[in-house]
């Protein structure tokens, strides 16, 4: 049941017209970065579908700031950090060391980035 769930969660984030539209900024020549309403609609979307999710990473005693929410929200819509970058309009290493950041504020690992996707991806 609970992979069902997930399965399904996963289908209607892939195939949600935000997602699909992030992915077109992506693509365009030249790339164009997410707005503000676009952050606005994944977030609503990812909350619609996961509604623990905005919960569980902003606890009451160590909230996330808004560029570390929104990473969280495009992992979990399966961008890959080279994207997330394009649309947040940062470099890669700059990205890399937020992940890393919000493992260790969020969860207190020391890890490498990956392990909070892997987190993102197959906690909520």
């Amino acid at each position: 049941m609970e992979q069902t769930y997930k399965s399904s969660v996963d289908e209607v984030l892939k195939q949600s017209g935000i997602v699909q539209h992030l992915r077109e900024l992506l693509v365009r020549n030249p790339q164009e970065v997410a707005t503000a309403s676009d952050i606005k609609a994944l977030k609503d979307l990812v909350e619609e579908v996961i509604p623990s999710f905005y919960g569980l990473l902003n606890p009451p005693d160590g909230m996330l700031r808004p560029i570390e929410y929104e990473v969280c929200l495009l992992t979990r819509a399966f961008f890959s950090p080279a994207e997330i970058g394009k649309l947040l309009d940062r470099n890669d290493t700059y990205i890399a060391n937020l992940r890393r950041r919000i493992l260790k504020k969020r969860w207190g690992i020391d890890g490498a980035p990956k392990d909070l996707d892997a987190i993102l991806l197959n906690t909520f």
